[in-house]
């Protein structure tokens, strides 16, 4: 099963492939597990980085 996760604040995607027998919940928790070992990897934001209104 191809299952994808984005992190809505980069728009970072990453995408894991498990068996059909996993559990829904499997499933979440290893796309989690990577796409939050992908966003560890980034390099910090710069200084000036933010929204201005």
């Amino acid at each position: 099963m191809r299952v994808a996760a984005i992190d809505a604040d980069t728009g970072i995607e990453v995408i894991v492939v498990t068996p059909v027998s996993a559990t829904k919940l499997q499933m979440q928790q290893v796309a989690l597990a990577k796409l939050r070992k992908r966003l560890g990897e980034l390099p910090p934001p710069p200084a000036s980085a933010g929204k201005f209104a």
